[in-house]
C-alpha cells in the first residue's frame, strides 16, 4: 500500500520524486547560465544528495548545463538507501530526515532574525510541512518497490546526455551499485571512478 502523495508547495521537498525537485535545478542552471555574469557553461559537482540531484536535474536537460560530476551517490533510493539488502535502514534515514528539517530552520534563521516578513510567513509553513514528506515514515510506509520509489533518479538515467564523471566510486555496495548502473547508461563519457 503506498503513502498517500500530496504535491509540495515552495519550500518542501519530497526527496523519493524527481518529478518535483528535478525541473526546479533545471530552472536554477538555466538561471545561472543565463545571467551577465556567467559564460553560459554551467557544470554541477557533488557528494551524497548533491550528487543524486545532478542526475537529476540533469536528466530535464536544462539548456546550459555541460557536465556532472557525481560521487557517493545513489539513484535507485529503495535498493541503495530505504532497503539496501531487503533491510530497513532505519537509523540512516532517521538521522537524515531529522536533519533535512533541521537545515531548512537554520538557513531561514538569519531571515527570520532580520525580521522579514515573506520568510517568516514561508517558514512557519514549509519547515512543519515538510514532516508529511519524512523519508523515514514514508519508508515504512512503503517497505516494497512500489510507486513512491519509482519516481526516482534512477528512472530517468537514460535521459541525461551531458559528460558525466561518477568520480570517486563509494565505500558501500550500494553506492558502487549505483556508480557501476550509471556507468553502464548511455549518458556517461566517462567511467565510474575516473577524472576529468
Amino acid at each position: 500500500m503506498n503513502a498517500p502523495r500530496v504535491p509540495p508547495v515552495a519550500g518542501q521537498l519530497e526527496p523519493a520524486d524527481v518529478n518535483e525537485w528535478g525541473p526546479a535545478g533545471a530552472q536554477a542552471v538555466e538561471w545561472a547560465a543565463s545571467q551577465p555574469w556567467s559564460t553560459g557553461h554551467v557544470g554541477m559537482f557533488g557528494s551524497s544528495w548533491t550528487a543524486i540531484t545532478q542526475v537529476g536535474v540533469a536528466s530535464f536537460r536544462p539548456k546550459g548545463l555541460d557536465a556532472i560530476t557525481p560521487f557517493n551517490f545513489a539513484t535507485d533510493l529503495y535498493r541503495d538507501i530505504a532497503y539496501p539488502g531487503g533491510v530497513v535502514n532505519a537509523s540512516f534515514l532517521t538521522a537524515y530526515a531529522a536533519k533535512l528539517v533541521k537545515i531548512a530552520a537554520r538557513t531561514a534563521k538569519p531571515s527570520i532574525a532580520s525580521g522579514a516578513r515573506r520568510c517568516i510567513s514561508d517558514a512557519g509553513s514549509f519547515i512543519p510541512a515538510n514532516k508529511k514528506y519524512d523519508i523515514a515514515t514514508n519508508a515504512a510506509a512503503n517497505p516494497f518497490y512500489d510507486g513512491y520509489y519509482q519516481t526516482g533518479p534512477d528512472e530517468r538515467i537514460s535521459r541525461i546526455d551531458v559528460p558525466s564523471s561518477a568520480a570517486r566510486p563509494g565505500r558501500t555496495a550500494s553506492y558502487r551499485r549505483g556508480q557501476r548502473r550509471s556507468s553502464t547508461t548511455p549518458w556517461t563519457r566517462l567511467r565510474a571512478g575516473s577524472s576529468a
